[in-house]
Protein backbone atom coordinates (compact mmCIF):
# COMPACT_ATOMS: atom_id res chain seq x y z
CA UNK A 1 0.00 0.00 0.00
CA UNK A 2 1.36 3.38 -0.94
CA UNK A 3 0.68 6.64 0.86
CA UNK A 4 2.12 9.94 -0.34
CA UNK A 5 1.48 13.64 -0.71
CA UNK A 6 0.35 14.61 -4.20
CA UNK A 7 3.25 16.97 -4.71
CA UNK A 8 5.70 14.23 -3.66
CA UNK A 9 4.46 11.59 -6.11
CA UNK A 10 4.22 14.17 -8.91
CA UNK A 11 7.84 15.17 -8.29
CA UNK A 12 8.85 11.49 -8.41
CA UNK A 13 6.95 10.99 -11.68
CA UNK A 14 8.68 14.03 -13.17
CA UNK A 15 12.05 12.68 -12.07
CA UNK A 16 11.70 9.00 -13.01
CA UNK A 17 9.00 9.00 -15.72
CA UNK A 18 9.41 12.33 -17.54
CA UNK A 19 7.49 11.20 -20.65
CA UNK A 20 4.50 10.27 -18.49
CA UNK A 21 4.79 13.58 -16.62
CA UNK A 22 4.75 15.56 -19.87
CA UNK A 23 1.63 13.74 -21.08
CA UNK A 24 -0.06 14.17 -17.69
CA UNK A 25 0.60 17.91 -17.96
CA UNK A 26 -1.13 18.02 -21.35
CA UNK A 27 -4.19 16.32 -19.86
CA UNK A 28 -4.20 18.62 -16.82
CA UNK A 29 -3.91 21.70 -19.05
CA UNK A 30 -7.00 20.57 -21.00
CA UNK A 31 -9.14 20.26 -17.86
CA UNK A 32 -11.92 22.83 -17.75
CA UNK A 33 -11.44 23.88 -21.38
CA UNK A 34 -14.07 21.68 -23.00
CA UNK A 35 -11.29 19.67 -24.65
CA UNK A 36 -10.84 17.25 -21.75
CA UNK A 37 -12.39 14.20 -23.45
CA UNK A 38 -10.66 14.76 -26.82
CA UNK A 39 -7.30 15.28 -25.12
CA UNK A 40 -7.72 12.24 -22.90
CA UNK A 41 -8.81 10.12 -25.90
CA UNK A 42 -5.71 11.25 -27.78
CA UNK A 43 -3.14 10.93 -24.98
CA UNK A 44 -4.36 7.88 -23.02
CA UNK A 45 -3.55 5.27 -25.71
CA UNK A 46 0.00 6.62 -26.01
CA UNK A 47 0.84 6.14 -22.32
CA UNK A 48 3.32 3.38 -21.54
CA UNK A 49 1.90 0.80 -19.15
CA UNK A 50 4.26 0.63 -16.18
CA UNK A 51 3.63 -0.30 -12.56
CA UNK A 52 4.23 2.25 -9.82
CA UNK A 53 6.58 -0.32 -8.26
CA UNK A 54 8.91 -0.48 -11.26
CA UNK A 55 8.49 3.09 -12.50
CA UNK A 56 8.91 4.91 -9.20
CA UNK A 57 9.41 2.80 -6.08
CA UNK A 58 12.46 0.86 -7.30
CA UNK A 59 14.18 4.11 -8.31
CA UNK A 60 13.19 6.62 -5.65
CA UNK A 61 15.42 7.57 -2.75
CA UNK A 62 12.50 9.21 -0.93
CA UNK A 63 10.84 6.10 0.56
CA UNK A 64 10.00 4.87 4.03
CA UNK A 65 8.62 1.42 4.86
CA UNK A 66 6.29 1.05 7.81
CA UNK A 67 5.23 -2.49 8.75
CA UNK A 68 1.49 -2.67 9.43
CA UNK A 69 -1.18 -5.36 9.51
CA UNK A 70 -4.16 -4.00 7.59
CA UNK A 71 -5.70 -7.23 6.35
CA UNK A 72 -4.70 -6.37 2.79
CA UNK A 73 -6.28 -8.15 -0.18
CA UNK A 74 -4.74 -7.44 -3.58
CA UNK A 75 -7.89 -7.46 -5.71
CA UNK A 76 -6.20 -8.60 -8.89
CA UNK A 77 -8.88 -10.93 -10.25
CA UNK A 78 -12.59 -11.68 -9.99
CA UNK A 79 -12.13 -14.42 -7.39
CA UNK A 80 -10.23 -12.10 -5.07
CA UNK A 81 -12.77 -9.34 -5.72
CA UNK A 82 -15.57 -11.76 -4.83
CA UNK A 83 -13.91 -12.55 -1.51
CA UNK A 84 -14.65 -8.98 -0.41
CA UNK A 85 -18.40 -9.69 -0.35
CA UNK A 86 -20.41 -11.90 1.98
CA UNK A 87 -21.49 -15.31 0.75
CA UNK A 88 -24.13 -17.74 1.93
CA UNK A 89 -23.54 -21.14 3.55
CA UNK A 90 -22.90 -22.68 0.11
CA UNK A 91 -20.24 -20.09 -0.69
CA UNK A 92 -22.45 -18.21 -3.15
CA UNK A 93 -21.82 -14.47 -3.18
CA UNK A 94 -22.40 -11.68 -5.55
CA UNK A 95 -23.15 -8.15 -6.57
CA UNK A 96 -26.32 -7.26 -8.42
CA UNK A 97 -29.34 -9.30 -9.36
CA UNK A 98 -28.74 -13.06 -9.15
CA UNK A 99 -30.96 -16.04 -8.43
CA UNK A 100 -29.27 -19.40 -7.94
CA UNK A 101 -30.23 -22.97 -7.36
CA UNK A 102 -27.89 -25.72 -6.18
CA UNK A 103 -24.64 -23.85 -6.82
CA UNK A 104 -21.58 -23.89 -4.57
CA UNK A 105 -18.55 -21.65 -4.22
CA UNK A 106 -19.47 -19.15 -6.93
CA UNK A 107 -19.30 -15.39 -7.29
CA UNK A 108 -21.71 -13.54 -9.57
CA UNK A 109 -21.09 -9.92 -10.52
CA UNK A 110 -23.99 -8.35 -12.41
CA UNK A 111 -24.03 -4.65 -13.20
CA UNK A 112 -27.01 -4.82 -15.55
CA UNK A 113 -30.74 -4.50 -14.90
CA UNK A 114 -31.18 -8.12 -16.06
CA UNK A 115 -31.27 -11.06 -13.67
CA UNK A 116 -28.55 -13.71 -13.79
CA UNK A 117 -29.73 -17.24 -13.07
CA UNK A 118 -27.35 -20.06 -12.14
CA UNK A 119 -28.09 -23.72 -11.57
CA UNK A 120 -25.68 -26.35 -10.30
CA UNK A 121 -22.47 -24.38 -10.77
CA UNK A 122 -19.40 -25.12 -8.66
CA UNK A 123 -16.23 -23.07 -8.27
CA UNK A 124 -17.25 -20.55 -10.91
CA UNK A 125 -17.10 -16.82 -11.56
CA UNK A 126 -19.92 -15.20 -13.55
CA UNK A 127 -19.53 -11.58 -14.66
CA UNK A 128 -22.42 -9.95 -16.49
CA UNK A 129 -21.92 -6.49 -17.98
CA UNK A 130 -23.85 -4.47 -20.52
CA UNK A 131 -21.54 -5.42 -23.39
CA UNK A 132 -20.02 -8.73 -22.31
CA UNK A 133 -20.41 -11.82 -20.17
CA UNK A 134 -17.64 -13.87 -18.58
CA UNK A 135 -18.17 -17.38 -17.22
CA UNK A 136 -15.03 -18.91 -15.81
CA UNK A 137 -13.93 -21.71 -13.49
CA UNK A 138 -12.06 -20.25 -10.52
CA UNK A 139 -8.98 -22.32 -11.42
CA UNK A 140 -8.68 -20.32 -14.65
CA UNK A 141 -9.50 -16.83 -13.41
CA UNK A 142 -5.89 -15.67 -13.98
CA UNK A 143 -6.37 -16.32 -17.71
CA UNK A 144 -8.97 -13.56 -18.08
CA UNK A 145 -6.08 -11.26 -18.99
CA UNK A 146 -5.32 -13.47 -22.01
CA UNK A 147 -8.87 -12.98 -23.27
CA UNK A 148 -8.68 -9.23 -22.77
CA UNK A 149 -5.35 -9.02 -24.60
CA UNK A 150 -6.73 -11.13 -27.47
CA UNK A 151 -9.74 -8.85 -27.80
CA UNK A 152 -7.52 -5.79 -27.68
CA UNK A 153 -5.40 -7.14 -30.55
CA UNK A 154 -8.57 -7.69 -32.61
CA UNK A 155 -9.49 -4.07 -32.03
Amino acid sequence: MFIWKVETILAEIHTHLPELAAKMNIIVDAMGTGKERATLDEIWPTLTAISIDYGIMEKSKNIAVIPVDLGWNDVGNWDQYGSLFPSDEQGVGGVGSHIGLGSQNIFVYNNTPRKVYTIGLEDMIVVEMEDKTLICHKDYVQRVKELAEGEQKKG
